[in-house]
């Protein structure tokens, strides 16, 4: 946005419900399929929007597993 401001701090921005966005998708068929969550990702989600995301059927990844060689 260029001012320096986080969206939905400005007077008259709403906060964006990512909850309600992903209930909507997920209803609208949006697929799932290489979704994983992960707490190390850079952008973690919510504790909200993953627990969607998992009762969608959505895999936590295995951060205890060694990377493939």
């Amino acid at each position: 946005m260029g001012h320096g401001r986080q969206r939905g701090t400005a007077p008259g921005i709403p906060r964006p419900d990512w909850a309600a966005t992903v209930r909507i998708l997920l209803a609208a068929g949006a697929p799932t399929a290489g979704i994983e969550l992960s707490p190390d990702d850079a952008k973690a989600r919510s504790p909200e929007v993953a627990g969607i995301l998992r009762a969608a059927g959505v895999p936590d990844r295995d951060t205890t597993a060694r990377p493939a060689q």
